[in-house]
């Protein structure tokens, strides 16, 4: 009767967190982005690869990048780390050290992902409405409005990061809301 009660109580509470109200970041995005550091939600349909949950993403342009998806009670799902001493994807059934297998899973070159994301070579994207890039194979769509969203559609599907907290400083803790800008 006890874990009845115990495991009722806790499908009412994941219930209660799935229904919370979705938090939106207003975030003042820098003309150019070096260094980021982020907590995201991130909602994927991407090649049979169905995800949606946190996100950490750290990206230090144009040579780190560091992402981690949670699972629902905050385990690592995937991991996937560069630098320049190599590369990792790590994830329940993978882990490899071929950069090319990022490339062979998301259809993205590790480089161009680095890319959008600190939207090098592009310009600040408009704060009113979406910009859009079109890369071969996949389009990217920038929100950075009320949303402060970036997604990658094409044929395999999408991936949308949502950012929460941000901080475009070393050594400077994530803000909530507005961030700072360079």
């Amino acid at each position: 009767m006890k874990t009845k009660i115990i495991i009722l109580c806790l499908a009412i509470l994941l219930h209660s967190c799935a229904m919370a109200p979705k938090r939106t970041a207003s975030i003042v995005w820098p003309d150019r982005i070096v260094y980021m550091a982020a907590l995201c939600e991130l909602d994927m349909s991407w090649k049979g690869m169905d995800y949606s949950g946190a996100m950490s993403l750290q990206v230090d342009y144009p040579h780190v990048l560091l992402v981690e998806v949670y699972g629902p009670f905050g385990n690592t799902v995937m991991y996937i780390k560069k630098d320049r001493n190599g590369f990792l994807l790590e994830n329940q059934e993978v882990k490899d050290t071929d950069e090319g297998k990022f490339e062979k899973e998301f259809g993205i070159q590790l480089s161009d992902f680095i890319e959008d994301i600190t939207m090098s070579g592009i310009g600040k994207p408009a704060d009113k409405g979406p910009s859009v890039v079109q890369r071969k194979g996949y389009t990217v769509t920038y929100r950075l409005d009320n949303e402060s969203t970036l997604c990658w559609h094409g044929a395999e599907g999408h991936i949308c990061i949502e950012f929460l907290e941000v901080s475009f400083e070393k050594g400077r803790g994530l803000e909530k809301g507005t961030s700072a800008g360079m």
